[in-house]
């Protein structure tokens, strides 16, 4: 793939090297120059010294080139519009912004990004969910917390397969973890002691579905 990153602050830089070390094209486009310098020497990609939300800088980037753009400066603004720019003018098929401040994040819903990943908001609930609910841990939030994937670790032995599974309304079982290995849940899959179950679950169900969520346990 050939990708742009905006921002080569700790997450973009390691975004840019894990892309590169799995041999995609990078280009990390920062303003300054002492960001770009994390990448180091080792660093495979390009590296712009620019406004990301500048449309030449993009345009000089490669954006018409590129199979995804993804956001990650320190200002929400410039997010947003550099990645509306890549998919307005440029075309690009995946567009990710980071909303650092989670109030912006319903203003933006209304703009064409493909993703917005507000992190504090699912860091919060990642750890609020590990304190508090013994049952299972909230892995994402989709939307304005309309939709949360969950994991649910399995305690019990012989609860038979995914076929036999019957979630009640507003839960979908979607993923397997076996021994590290994981995989789109299958009707044939045995459920057994130690494996990992991900659910995607409406985030108003879950309260009335916390008993039926302990069976695993």
């Amino acid at each position: 793939m050939y990708l742009i990153i905006g921002g080569c602050g700790r997450l973009g830089s390691t975004l840019a090297k894990l892309f590169s070390i799995e041999g995609n094209e990078v280009v990390v486009i920062d303003k300054k120059e002492e960001a770009l310098n994390r990448l180091g020497n080792e660093f495979g990609g390009s590296k712009i010294k620019g406004n990301f939300s500048d449309q030449s800088v993009l345009e000089n980037a490669g954006a018409k080139n590129a199979d995804a753009v993804i956001a990650v400066t320190d200002e929400d603004n410039t997010n947003v519009i550099g990645c509306q720019i890549a998919k307005e003018f440029f075309n690009v098929n995946k567009t990710v912004a980071r909303i650092n401040d989670p109030k912006h994040k319903r203003t933006y819903d209304e703009f064409n990004i493909d993703s917005l990943i507000a992190p504090f908001d699912a860091v919060t609930n990642v750890f609020k969910n590990a304190v508090i609910e013994k049952d299972y841990i909230t892995r994402e939030i989709i939307g304005e917390n309309e939709i949360e994937l969950i994991e649910v670790r399995v305690d019990k032995d012989d609860l038979g397969t995914i076929e036999e599974f019957k979630p009640p309304k507003g839960v979908r079982l979607v993923a397997i973890n076996k021994d590290g290995e994981a995989k789109l849940a299958e009707a044939s899959d045995e459920i057994n002691k130690g494996d990992r179950l991900f659910f995607l679950i409406e985030s108003r169900e879950i309260k009335k579905n916390k008993d039926w969520l302990k069976k695993w346990r």
